[in-house]
């Protein structure tokens, strides 16, 4: 082998080991079931009234939806669910105890709770309260009009409940008694394990009906497949699930952001009294309040960056504040690391992802979005969150992304960006293609020479 295919071919695996090790480096802060929330509390949440949820919402303790409010994918609680008047989830509903459901509210995906679930009336024609199925650990009391396209079932030893003109487009299982109101419509099979089924006037099961004592009928109603009486069945128990805590992950990213050191000319004052203009780093205070109506610009210089606020006890943003991002690229990351609590107030407008160790609330018209598309987010670790009406978190359609996957801190603790590592002048798969074609060409420059040698 000749000197230069060696050192060709030393190229090409160095180049191939450097970007391996580039790879295996950047292991993202948050791991992919905490990058999916937008809101994730280590207590309680509450959100006001026309507030919007971009992602997911997630909480150790209970959570509360105001009237109107919305959350565009998954819900999940440690504790009770309680979603206000005309409140909207986007994707699946969970909580380890109870569910209170207010009137006109719609769940999208499958509603599942360890305790009993409670569901208003609807007065919306065509309203579905629960576009999946429903299950319930203990007694189920759906409302006039309400809808469940799925299956329902109440808990092994509770009761299930249907106002009048509810529809259950599967099976209505309950524990004990199936009560059911008049104008009901089931769409299959009805089962009371060890109690009874009541049907009121003009209901109608549209497959068989089985009970532990007796299936009563009045004039009017109808039940078109078998009716089984005195047969017991018992329902599976449902059990209460542990939902997944995150809060010693967060405590973990917390500590290691902190850990990284701000140069002297990026330590912040306490207070941000006037516009302020930054470009991409690391920065630290011991605390931040800045004055209501100020802008923090952001400048991007066009390549991807991060900027990273360590804040040592606690920040309080003011009303109106304004987040200006300039030649910021969507692959950069933005982290607000406090220590202690998190405040801002009504109408501020801001970009990308808070950690508090300790709580967050918000005031009136709050916006916070991701860089990009990505959603950004809220996340405490042992505080709860209370963000206040018309909050917007994470906007609508945007991508479940709380912190840019390409961003990491890698076993030096350095800071980066993935990408800067695949950012030659040309795009990788080229790059390769021309490294390619440089060997070829020294391939051929070789045969050449050896030809005009042989001559």
């Amino acid at each position: 082998m000749t000197h230069s295919t060696q050192l060709i071919l030393s190229s090409f695996f160095y180049a191939a080991s450097v970007l391996s090790e580039a790879q295996a480096a950047s292991v993202p802060l948050f791991d992919a079931a905490l990058n999916s929330q937008t809101i994730y509390s280590g207590a309680a949440i509450t959100t006001g009234a026309e507030s919007t949820t971009g992602g997911s919402l997630q909480a150790v303790a209970g959570v509360t939806l105001g009237a109107n409010a919305k959350v565009d994918g998954d819900l999940i609680a440690g504790a009770a669910i309680t979603l206000g008047a005309d409140a909207k989830v986007g994707g699946n509903a969970k909580a380890r105890d109870g569910a209170t459901i207010g009137a006109d509210v719609t769940i999208v995906g499958n509603l599942n709770v360890g305790d009993a679930a409670l569901l208003g009336a609807t007065t919306k024609a065509g309203n579905v309260m629960v576009g999946g199925d429903l299950t319930a650990g203990a007694a189920v009391i759906v409302g006039a009009k309400s809808a469940v396209t799925g299956n329902l079932t109440a808990g092994s030893n509770s009761s299930a409940t249907l106002a009048a003109s509810a529809t259950v487009g599967g099976n209505a299982k309950a524990g004990t008694a199936l009560l059911v109101g008049g104008d009901v419509i089931i769409g299959a099979n009805v089962t009371a394990g060890t109690g009874g089924v009541a049907l009121g006037q003009r209901s109608v099961v549209i497959g068989t009906a089985t009970a532990g004592t007796t299936v009563t009928v009045p004039l009017g109603a109808s039940v078109n497949g078998k009716i089984t009486e005195g047969l017991i069945t018992i329902l599976p128990t449902v059990s209460k699930e542990d939902i997944d805590n995150q809060k010693e992950q967060l405590a973990a990213v917390q500590a290691k952001l902190a850990s990284l050191e701000a140069p002297l000319e990026n330590q912040l004052a306490t207070t941000m009294t006037v516009d302020t203009r930054l470009e991409a780093g690391i920065y630290h205070t011991t605390a931040l309040s800045t004055t209501a109506g100020i802008t923090l610009t952001l400048d991007g210089k066009g390549k991807d960056n991060f900027w990273i606020f360590n804040i040592d006890n606690f920040a309080v943003l003011g009303a109106n504040m304004i987040i200006d991002l300039v030649d910021v690229t969507d692959n950069s990351t933005l982290i607000w690391n406090v220590g202690g609590y998190t405040t801002t107030g009504a109408n501020a407008d801001l970009f990308g992802t808070i950690l508090s160790g300790s709580y967050i609330t918000s005031g009136a018209s709050t916006h916070l979005t991701g860089i990009g598309n990505a959603c950004g987010g809220i996340f405490t670790v042992t505080g709860g969150i209370t963000l206040g009406a018309s909050n917007v978190i994470g906007k609508e359609g945007c991508t479940a992304a709380a912190i840019s996957p390409n961003f990491f801190i890698d076993e030096y603790g350095t800071p980066d960006i993935l990408a800067s590592y695949f950012a030659p002048a040309v795009p990788l798969l080229p790059a390769f293609w021309l490294f390619g074609s440089g060997i070829l060409g020294f391939a051929v420059m070789i045969k050449l020479k050896k030809r005009n040698h042989n001559i």
